[in-house]
């Protein structure tokens, strides 16, 4: 954040970037709720593709890697997700290694 505002976000960038994330949890019992996720990217709804990410990350108790769980809190620190703090307390109780 610059003076309180966010900076200047490139969208097809974070796009990218969110499509990745959801990538490489594939093969972890959720890969259904990662491709419905996917598709959100595909029409421009990032804040909802990250959401469903994270949400079902916490719903099936998934794993996931401190570096994983880094990356989450990056990309949720750049769009607008009700309910933020609370998947991002939630995820990291599932860090594991």
């Amino acid at each position: 954040m610059i003076f309180g505002r966010k900076a200047t976000i490139n969208w097809p960038e974070l796009a990218k970037q969110i499509t990745v994330f959801g990538n490489q949890l594939k093969g972890r019992q959720i890969d259904e709720y990662i491709d419905d996720a996917l598709l959100y990217v595909g029409e421009g709804e990032l804040s909802l593709a990250l959401d469903v990410i994270c949400a079902q990350i916490c719903e099936f108790d998934v794993p996931i890697s401190e570096a994983e769980y880094l990356e989450a809190t990056r990309l949720l620190g750049l769009v607008e997700v009700e309910g933020r703090d609370l998947l991002l307390r939630y995820m990291k109780n599932l860090v594991f290694g």
